[in-house]
């Protein structure tokens, strides 16, 4: 059905692959097994949601959004295979010589990337979530030198099979989350992330969060800030003469009465404005 899309069919080619997905899902949960009705694998659907998810009315919005869920609540960042589908072994038959042969093979499903690449092709889910970047992290951090990732059996062979997968879900996280090919994105809390192009400063995140951080600190303690700032300066101005020799200590002590009230007061706002969140 993905060939077909890719090649130009039309409806009536890829109607009837459609119907036949979609009556083979699993009963019990918005998922696919290797064949109809079996217990669904994140491999299966996987390949199924991406199917589908590529014919306009194959699938409503909320069908999507449950198995993109299904899907992201299994992933495992780091994990790129699942136990029950790592390897497909068949046999491939052919002749050497007058001697028809047999050579066994297996072929290695990846379906963490998979499921990523799934996930974010539906458009349904919000791709800012700690899940999925930490899933596309944890590709970049297991590549191998050389460009490939590790087989499940042959850990140090290079293949197409341990390539493809990985590239994809990561094409697809750029396409979802990045607004330029090597801009950077930091997740802030789920929904909500920072996206910065390659033409601005590398410290642009760290700057902007201590601004917000350091402004959003004063705005909430603007009446408190304003209440030691009056106290200093009440304060600072009886030190001063009494250095100077213009103030006596009794009229020191006299002029520090406004700033121990001040003081008084504001402890008493303080606790009032703990109580009342606290009551929240």
């Amino acid at each position: 059905m993905l060939a077909l899309q890719e090649s130009g069919a039309g409806a009536d080619s890829l109607a009837g692959a459609q119907r036949w997905l979609i009556d083979g899902q699993n009963a019990r949960t918005p998922a696919w097994g290797p064949t109809p009705g079996a217990e669904p694998t994140m491999l299966h659907t996987s390949i199924a949601l991406l199917a589908l998810s590529r014919t306009p009315g194959a699938l409503s919005a909320n069908t999507m959004r449950q198995t993109a869920e299904w899907l992201l609540e299994r992933i495992e960042p780091g994990i790129h295979v699942e136990r029950s589908t790592t390897v497909e072994e068949y046999d491939v038959p052919y002749a050497d010589g007058d001697i028809q042969a047999v050579f066994q093979n297996s072929l290695p499903h990846f379906a963490g990337p998979l499921a990523l690449s799934a996930i974010l092709s539906t458009g349904v889910v919000d791709p800012l979530q700690q899940k999925v970047f930490d899933s596309v992290n944890a590709i970049m951090d297991t590549q191998l030198e050389g460009g490939h990732w590790e087989l499940p059996r042959s850990p140090m062979r290079p293949s197409v099979w341990a390539l493809w997968p990985f590239v994809s879900a990561l094409s697809s996280a750029r396409s979802a989350i990045l607004s330029t090919p090597r801009a950077k994105a930091a997740l802030l809390f789920p929904g909500c992330a920072i996206v910065q192009s390659e033409d601005v400063a590398q410290d642009l995140t760290r700057r902007l969060l201590i601004q917000n951080a350091l402004f959003d600190w004063i705005r909430s303690r603007r009446v408190v800030l304003a209440l030691w700032l009056v106290a200093a300066v009440t304060t600072g101005v009886p030190v001063t003469l009494l250095l100077a020799g213009r103030f006596s200590v009794k009229d020191f002590l006299t002029a520090l009465i406004f700033p121990v009230l001040l003081m008084v007061f504001q402890v008493i706002w303080e606790r009032r404005a703990a109580r009342a969140g606290a009551g929240g």
